[in-house]
């Protein structure tokens, strides 16, 4: 199967640049990685955005659709913005929809900084102006709050945009942003107690944590009063960022390991002090939900875990690259006969620190020998224990033994020096992949590879349903 027939009956379009795209979109984020400076990474993702915009423009909007990182779907937004080119009306319409829907889905802090982007490249045309427009309108019983928590991100978008009140509720919220509160009106509780807080500390643990801080220095409250008496308010992604200042501070902020996602749950505990008894099947329950997800299943799977030091990843980013190499091998645990031998193998690993040089040639072989049905690989492609011998084992065992295992090479780091993600073996599929969550639409491609299967077609078709209904 060739990447055309994952998007439509095109002969014009590139398969080998949207594949090169997609890897870069899944593991790419411009903050560099462990052997690649971040200036080199971002250089490489701007060309290859480039290219895409300039000669896969329908496609490439449709990106947007899956599962990619918030980082590409902000460069492709802007992008679509910024140079608007010669197309059609009605094209032009089907990118608003997405780049509406892609926003209201997006973590709202990420969706506000795309309108910032915009300012800053001075982006004020018909377009944008209506997206802003749409965007803040769909805020309607979020307005207040977020008036509050992103006050001058929402102020600067409603003033670059042009964007007039819509109903009483806006309107009072525009006046809140714009100095001109009037003391005959009542006001949304968020916002008086925002007002408060200039001048009465108790009214700050009633705003949400990020907007408190900013008046925690004023009033000069202390560490561990502050976080005693805001941990009410926090947000589940709030007490995963919070629990060192907790913990220095002696206060408890009670969280639930099992809401964490895998990939989160793994970089917490390997960056916290603590131990929990039950963190492995915590870890494997939030695996088999995701699991679940993914109508696959195997006689058996091997999979092989790149534990040395490059997994550790980067300072803005440590722990993440293991962190998805474990989550991947804990949902491929539940779609195999062969489950309780993978769980098994990773328990017997389970938070061991990234270390080392990279030895793959051992495990592979291993693996091999076991014939499973498919044999997934997760490294960062780096190997050097010794260089080359992964690639030497598998191209015998393809073409001399003539082996049936399936191999795939999932890889969740960019390397920007081979404009791609780092590769192990040329005859095998590699895949770049950032989150678990990716690991259905992963899977698919890699299998439509080996089997020439036809379940792409069908995610293809509903994405384009998707974004005719929004």
């Amino acid at each position: 199967m060739s990447w055309k027939d994952l998007i439509e009956d095109n002969e014009k379009i590139d398969t080998v640049l949207l594949s090169k795209f997609l890897n870069t979109a899944t593991t790419g984020t411009a903050q560099g990685q462990y052997y690649v400076e971040s200036g080199d990474e971002l250089a490489e993702i701007k060309h290859i955005h480039a290219e895409m915009l300039e000669s896969q423009r329908e496609v490439y909007a449709l990106c947007m659709m899956l599962p990619i990182n918030d980082f590409h779907k902000h460069g492709i937004i802007i992008n679509l913005l910024t140079k608007p080119k010669s197309i059609p009306k009605e094209q032009r319409l089907y990118e608003n929809r997405i780049i509406l829907s892609t926003l209201k889905r997006m973590p709202t802090n990420r969706a506000y900084k795309v309108f910032t982007i915009l300012q800053k490249n001075k982006v004020n045309n018909t377009r944008s102006r209506w997206i802003a427009k749409r965007f803040v309108l769909s805020k309607v019983f979020k307005l207040p709050f977020e008036a509050v928590k992103y006050k001058r991100w929402l102020k600067n978008l409603i003033k670059h945009n042009h964007l007039k009140p819509s109903g009483d509720e806006q309107e009072r919220v525009f006046e809140f942003l714009f100095n001109k509160m009037k003391k005959s009106v009542t006001y949304p509780e968020i916002i008086q107690n925002y007002v408060k807080a200039k001048t009465d500390p108790a009214a700050v643990f009633k705003l949400p944590h990020s907007v408190a801080l900013g008046f925690k220095s004023l009033h000069k409250i202390k560490d561990d009063e502050f976080m005693q008496k805001i941990k009410g308010t926090l947000t589940h992604q709030e007490k995963i960022r919070v629990q060192n200042v907790a913990e220095r501070t002696g206060v408890k902020v009670a969280t639930n390991l099992a809401s964490y996602s895998p990939v989160q749950l793994l970089k917490y505990l390997r960056a916290s002090e603590k131990r929990h008894p039950d963190a492995f099947n915590t870890f494997m329950s939030g695996c088999q939900n995701i699991s679940q997800g993914i109508p696959l299943h195997f006689k058996s799977i091997w999979v092989v875990v790149d534990r040395s030091a490059s997994m550790y990843g980067v300072k803005q980013k440590k722990y993440h690259p293991i962190a998805v190499a474990e989550a991947c091998g804990g949902v491929l645990a539940h779609l195999a006969d062969n489950g309780d031998d993978l769980k098994s193998m990773l328990k017997e690993k389970f938070l061991a620190p990234p270390s080392g040089d990279t030895d793959l040639a051992t495990p592979v072989l291993a693996a091999l020998e076991q014939n499973p049905e498919l044999l997934v690989i997760v490294s960062d492609g780096y190997e050097n224990k010794p260089a080359g011998l992964v690639n030497q084992i598998i191209n015998a065992y393809l073409t001399k033994l003539h082996g049936k295992t399936g191999i795939i090479h999932l890889n969740p780091v960019f390397a920007p020096e081979s404009h791609d993600i780092r590769k192990l073996n040329d005859k095998i599929v590699t895949m770049g992949i950032r989150d678990v969550s990716q690991l259905f639409l992963v899977l698919l491609i890699a299998l439509a590879n080996l089997k020439k299967t036809k379940e792409i077609q069908k995610i293809m078709k509903n994405l384009k349903k998707k974004v005719a209904a929004v």
